[in-house]
């Protein structure tokens, strides 16, 4: 374990931290639960978003080429845009304490991770025809996670803009299910490193609910029912291999799971607010219980190898 080995996707720590971060906010005006932890995982995704920024920027600075290179690998270009991802929840955290920092800092991720998406789409996708052995949920990461620009800013108005970005989120998450579910369908299985990327399919639905929810002052219509629907097909279908899954040799693509797990407890989080009735306060209780679950286990995994050298 070098800096020069860094991956891009260590970024995924500090997004499955900050969803769980912005979770348990939720639960804390809804479910009455301490607010106080809430506020301490925002602090330290914040402290973990820090760290790791400084590292990447000593290891672009001691090697840019090589970086770029590792950057733009088949296995590393779909996790390009974790960093201003999570630099967007960091705003929804701090936006209670200043909202003028949360607007700026949301406004810089915002053009960030439209700007990276781009770059993935047309400079690295493309240009390399890629095969569709390479095609993982994973490929979900760059262009549909646009979803959380509209679920952390709507609070600040940009209403015509929000829009824009949930519709191109959902147009890519329509566009890549197709060829993601034929790779995993019709072609040999994922390797056992990769396969805690199945965890991803939760994310797209439940990005775009909650999102299509912050837009719509917080009213949960037919089409929002619609859409909540298929985040919950999709719960239910990675719930089927989850158990395999969660009992797997650790390595950094475990931290795929926290993330998609945080958007979907987050989706429930939404419905509870709007539904108010106790079908939804323990489907959301019983949410947030598994996201704390998965991303300890995971942190607690992350500590384990680290102490060996073994972390990526």
């Amino acid at each position: 374990m070098t800096l020069a080995r860094l991956p891009i996707s260590v970024f995924s720590i500090t997004m499955g931290v900050g969803g769980l971060a912005l979770v348990w906010r939720d639960a804390g005006h809804l479910l009455n639960a301490p607010a106080m932890i809430g506020e301490s995982l925002i602090g330290l995704t914040i402290g973990l978003f820090l760290m790791l920024l400084a590292l990447t920027l000593v290891r672009f600075a001691q090697a840019p080429k090589r970086f770029l290179r590792d950057a733009k690998a088949p296995d590393s270009m779909n996790f390009i845009t974790t960093p201003t991802i999570t630099l967007l929840l960091i705003s929804a955290g701090l936006a209670p304490r200043s909202a003028e920092l949360g607007e700026a800092v949301w406004l810089a991720a915002a053009i960030g991770n439209l700007g990276l998406s781009v770059f993935v789409l047309m400079f690295c996708w493309l240009p390399q025809r890629l095969d569709i052995a390479q095609i993982t949920p994973a490929w979900y990461v760059p262009l549909v996670a646009n979803a959380v620009i509209p679920i952390t800013g709507a609070q600040y108005g940009y209403d015509l803009f929000n829009w824009m970005v949930l519709g191109a989120s959902g147009f890519f998450f329509l566009a890549l299910t197709p060829p993601i579910l034929l790779r995993l369908f019709a072609h040999e299985a994922l390797p056992e490193t990769l396969k805690p990327t199945i965890f991803i399919f939760l994310a797209p639905p439940s990005l775009c609910f909650s999102a299509y929810v912050a837009l719509n002052s917080g009213y949960v219509d037919e089409t929002a029912r619609l859409i909540f629907g298929v985040a919950a097909f999709m719960g239910a279908m990675v719930a089927v291999r989850a158990g395999h899954i969660l009992v797997h040799r650790f390595s950094m693509y475990c931290w795929a799971m926290t993330f998609p797990v945080a958007a979907f407890a987050g989706a429930f989080m939404h419905l509870h607010w709007f539904e108010g009735v106790l079908a939804t306060q323990i489907a959301a209780i019983a949410a947030l219980g598994l996201v704390t679950a998965i991303v300890s286990l995971v942190f607690f995994q992350s500590i384990r190898a680290a102490l060996r050298g073994a972390l990526y």
